[in-house]
């Protein structure tokens, strides 16, 4: 198993996701490693910025000194855009070590052969071996055509907390509180993994955008349909309902093209199909919203946006844009990292590359070319005698892949490229 320290990139990651800044990094749009796929968490026991900063577990307890009346926890556990995107850790075998299967070979039946039977006599005195060329298919070696690849990235973080036990039956008197104030904490902790869980999946996902549309496997809608129809600017069209309906019905027919087994959408040197629940869609719920209120709600339509089944994302690296802007279409629908000879994992020694993309709509993609997994989550304790403190250290160790032998299509407004 290979270890990677990459806690500067989670950081960066978090904070664009979470729109503040974190742990000394910024939280608008910028380009940065995704590539390394990484996770670090971080104390929650106080804050990293603004006027409270380094303040922890001391405002609680000195807020708290003199018995009040009545207490209430603010602790709310949260949930993630994502969840389809993690696999669980009974599941991950099959995506540590991978076969891949080309298709088997063809040949002529000789029990229908159209030549008919053929005389051995008769082709022996014509020159033609013919027991040979039967004895030869007969005994032949037919290699099955197998690829393999092996996942062996490993990334951890530890996020710890201190709880303590005599502070605490001098601030309450009531076991009841102190219980409800370390749930309250143990909550935080657990909602600390969950958003950089969020923020590496975001990651990945960045990651599968760039890889998918370096290979080609991207459509400009918007330039599409301006082709057949008309000169709409990306500030119009999603208001334009014309646009939007385009917009589904590519989207929908291009799932069902994901279907067929084909080297269409994924590394040319590799067949795949992506059907069922393999199927898998992320829409920008900016365009998810557009298409609901603009085309269903005009259609008398019950069926929803008929692009069948699909995990709405907020953003896909960040909202908060450098000017302090909130949800701003063209942030939350731009990926912006770093590459490295065109690959997303750094290289000693050489600079970056950016890639920025902006409109990206949508991700399709096959349940197994992005995966994230938990793969062991684990609680260790110190003691502190001289503070009558214990610390406990939480413990997560995580792997994830992207695997462009599945298929992946990237769908975005306009190529500016062209311009």
């Amino acid at each position: 198993m290979k270890f990677v320290d990459v806690a500067n990139v989670v950081k960066t990651a978090a904070a664009q996701v979470l729109g503040a800044d974190y742990m000394s990094e910024a939280g608008d749009i910028a380009a940065y490693d995704a590539g390394q796929l990484a996770d670090l968490g971080t104390k929650i026991i106080g804050t990293t910025s603004g006027s409270n900063a380094n303040l922890g577990i001391d405002v609680a307890l000195k807020t708290i000194l003199d018995e009040c009346g009545r207490i209430v926890f603010e602790s709310r556990e949260y949930t993630g855009e994502l969840d389809e995107m993690f696999i669980d850790a009974r599941e991950w075998g099959g995506y540590m070590v991978r076969y891949y299967f080309g298709l088997a070979s063809v040949m002529t039946d000789e029990m229908w052969n159209p030549d008919g039977f053929t005389d051995y006599f008769a082709a022996n005195s014509a020159g033609v071996n013919e027991a040979l060329r039967i004895a030869a298919i007969e005994h032949g070696f037919y290699k099955p055509a197998v690829t393999a690849k092996i996942y062996q990235k490993a990334m951890s973080h530890m996020t710890p907390i201190t709880t303590m036990r005599e502070q605490f039956t001098v601030a309450w008197t009531s076991w009841d509180k102190i219980n409800d104030f370390i749930s309250a904490i143990l909550t935080q902790v657990k909602n600390t993994i969950t958003a950089l869980s969020q923020a590496k999946a975001h990651a990945l996902l960045c990651c599968a955008v760039y890889l998918a549309a370096s290979a080609g496997n991207i459509r400009y809608l918007l330039d599409e349909h301006n082709g057949q129809s008309g000169t709409l600017t990306e500030a119009e069209a999603l208001r334009d309902k014309d646009f939007l309906a385009y917009m589904l019905e590519e989207i929908a027919t291009t799932r069902d093209n994901m279907r067929l087994m084909s080297a269409a959408y994924n590394d040319p040197g590799n067949v795949s199909f992506a059907q069922g629940d393999d199927n898998k869609l992320v829409l920008l719920n900016k365009a998810e919203k557009a298409a609901k209120f603009r085309v269903r709600a005009n259609t008398y339509n019950e069926e929803l946006l008929g692009i069948g089944d699909y995990m709405g994302i907020t953003a896909w690296q960040a909202f908060l844009d450098s000017s302090g802007n909130n949800f701003g279409f063209d942030t939350i629908s731009t990926v912006s990292i770093n590459t490295y000879n065109g690959g997303i994992e750094p290289i000693s020694n050489v600079e970056p590359v950016v890639f920025t993309l902006s409109g990206v709509l949508a991700l399709a993609f096959d349940k197994r070319a992005l995966g994230i997994c938990l793969k062991k989550d684990k609680v260790t304790t110190a003691y502190t005698a001289s503070r009558d403190t214990w610390n406990s250290f939480y413990h997560t160790l995580f792997q994830q892949i992207i695997d462009p032998n599945f298929k992946m299509m990237v769908f975005a407004l306009h190529d500016a490229s062209n311009d």
